[in-house]
Parts: C-alpha cells; sequence; structure tokens
C-alpha cells in the first residue's frame, strides 16, 4: 500500500491517486504515522504537511517507520524538506525543491508554507516562495525583468511585512469579488505548486 499525504500541492484529480493501491490523505501532522494501517513493507509519500495549527510531523516519527521497514519518500513541499534532512538516514527525496534544500540554494521551511482555506477543500491561499523564485528565475532568462529586479524581488518577498503579498489576490488569479479570510481562519500548510511536477514524479517512483 501506497500511503500519500497531499493537501493544495497534488489535486485529487490526480490520475496516478486513484490507483488501487494508494491510500490518500490530509497534509501529514504530527502522530499520522503511528496509523496501524501503515504496514511495515509499505511506501509513504510525504507531500504537504501542517505546522502551525497543528504540532508538525517529527524527525522521529519519520526514523520509526522507516526503522520497521517502510520506505518513506518526500516531495515538492514538506515532504522535500524532510527528506532533505533525514536523506542520510535512508529518506528518499524527488524534484527540484527536495534538489534546492539539499544543494543549500534555500534553507528555511517558508521557502514552500501556503495558506490554506478552511473546511477541507484544500485550496492555496498564498503562493509559496519557492514557486515566486521559480518563475522570476523563468522571467529572467526569457528577459523579462533583469537579474537585479529579480533579486530584488525575491529579497523583499522574505521580509515579515511582504509576505502577506505573496497570495493569489497579488498574483492576480483570483477574482474581484474573492476576500481572503484573515490569519485565524485559515490553516497553514507546507506545501507549493508551481513546482508540483515533483509530486507527480515521485508518485511514478513509488512503482520503481
Amino acid at each position: 500500500m501506497i500511503h500519500v499525504y497531499a493537501g493544495p500541492t497534488l489535486g485529487r484529480s490526480e490520475p496516478l491517486l486513484s490507483a488501487p493501491s494508494v491510500r490518500v490523505l490530509p497534509p501529514v501532522r504530527h502522530g499520522d504515522f503511528f496509523d496501524q494501517a501503515i504496514a511495515d513493507d509499505d511506501t509513504v509519500l510525504i507531500i504537504d504537511g501542517v505546522y502551525h495549527q497543528a504540532p508538525a510531523l517529527r524527525y522521529k516519527e519519520i526514523l520509526a517507520v522507516m526503522s520497521r521497514g517502510v520506505r518513506v519518500i518526500g516531495a515538492a513541499s514538506i515532504g522535500a524538506l524532510r527528506a532533505a534532512e533525514l536523506y542520510q538516514f535512508g529518506m528518499l527525496g524527488v524534484g527540484r525543491v527536495f534538489q534546492a534544500y539539499v544543494r543549500g540554494d534555500i534553507d528555511g521551511d517558508d521557502e514552500v508554507a501556503v495558506g490554506q482555506e478552511p473546511g477541507g477543500e484544500q485550496r492555496a491561499l498564498t503562493w509559496p516562495l519557492v514557486n515566486l523564485r521559480y518563475v522570476l528565475q523563468l522571467a529572467q532568462e526569457d528577459g523579462v525583468v533583469s537579474g537585479r529586479v529579480a533579486g530584488g524581488a525575491a529579497g523583499l518577498s522574505t521580509t515579515r511585512s511582504a509576505r502577506r503579498l505573496r497570495c493569489w489576490r497579488s498574483a492576480d488569479v483570483t477574482g474581484p469579488d474573492r476576500s481572503l479570510p484573515g490569519s485565524n481562519s485559515s490553516a497553514v500548510v507546507i506545501g507549493t505548486s508551481a513546482t508540483s511536477n515533483a509530486s507527480t514524479r515521485s508518485m511514478r517512483s513509488t512503482w520503481r
């Protein structure tokens, strides 16, 4: 059995999630790996996970299931972050976000943090910083912006006052009648969508 913890990064419409051997679960949190449904020879794929409104998944929980023979793969989001921290202990990592963490190009969990709409719909309300960096990189490569402008925009977005601006409204992808809930009404989930191809790639790797 393959247990997939996913939220806004990997939509439930992903065809690979409909396979009979796949069990789709919400973003991972502390205690989820104590689930008796996770057998010793199963695979766990971590994509999204909560960390603000609920205790985050801990390193020891991952190490404990791996010691039982469970294969743990991380990608795109908190999965990529945890895989970069634990790959020397046997956790597998997939995708460009994982590689960026391993290389040291990025190092904070805020790089992949996403505000999620409450109510279980798991729709993202904010843009993760890695998405912004990726878009700025493409814009620079295409000559749309200069390296100085791209660097300045990425730097500005890391400031506390600017983080609230990295939302769908500021990205001009929501309708004019859509209002963003206050911080007390939204969950904070570690996840990303611009590099969500890593999520699909990690799903395919579980069959290898």
